[in-house]
């Protein structure tokens, strides 16, 4: 029941922040936007749901109903947004920046799922009964981007990069804070270590690919003038 809340509370959440940045929408219906926000829910929710069954097929556990993995969001969802935003004409740059500037909200309630059912937890800080905090680590972690692309984007055109820096900062953050989660893998490498490798790789992969495309297209410009 709890997961089905934090989906409906991220949906209230990520909406007015779609809202406040929907001139890159090619409409600026608020009915269309409202929609568009749901699917961006039910597209998360989704890639998350399939991405933990994924999981634990890979490990030997399973066919397994249920679960979610946030790793879903940054690995899986973008191919299904690809199809979503050439059905709706949305450019791809500004459909992922906004999905960029939307799903921080989306996995911050995936977190806070985490705390009322109790998974997910940390490891045991030696010496004390108390476990490490990274489920609220990365709660502020979400925030604080959020944060930082929202006042970014009143002053710049990010053309994209939203979603591949969030992949990379989340794929570094969550390398560092894996090594303090519980885990069943037996070594000190856990699935999510190599999911975050590939996170950081495909972002500075699409960052590259970004970069290249605008600087081919400012040699263009200026050859003809």
């Amino acid at each position: 029941m709890t997961k089905y809340l934090a989906v409906a509370a991220g949906f209230a959440a990520g909406l007015p922040i779609l809202l406040l940045v929907r001139q890159k929408l090619p409409w600026k219906n608020t009915q269309k936007s409202i929609l568009l926000a749901l699917a961006f829910s039910v597209v998360s929710t989704l890639a998350a749901l399939l991405f933990a069954l994924l999981e634990a097929v890979l490990s030997g556990r399973g066919v397994s109903f249920g679960a979610v993995s946030v790793y879903g969001v940054y690995l899986l969802a973008p191919f299904i947004l690809l199809l979503l935003f050439r059905i709706l004409r949305i450019p791809l740059s500004d459909g992922f920046d906004l999905f960029a500037l939307y799903a921080p909200v989306s996995l911050i309630m995936m977190r806070v799922n985490c705390l009322f059912s109790g998974c997910c937890t940390g490891t045991v800080i030696p010496g004390t009964p108390l476990r490490w905090p990274v489920r609220e680590a990365e709660i502020v972690f979400y925030l604080i981007v959020l944060i930082i692309f929202i006042r970014s984007e009143k002053h710049l055109k990010k053309a994209g990069r939203y979603f591949p820096l969030l992949l990379v900062s989340y794929g570094l953050f969550r390398f560092i804070i894996e090594w303090f989660r519980e885990s069943e893998a037996a070594s000190r490498l856990h699935p999510a270590h190599l999911w975050s490798v590939i996170s950081v790789i495909a972002g500075f992969s699409i960052l590259f690919e970004i970069n290249s495309k605008l600087a081919r297209k400012g040699t263009k410009r200026g050859k003809r003038l």
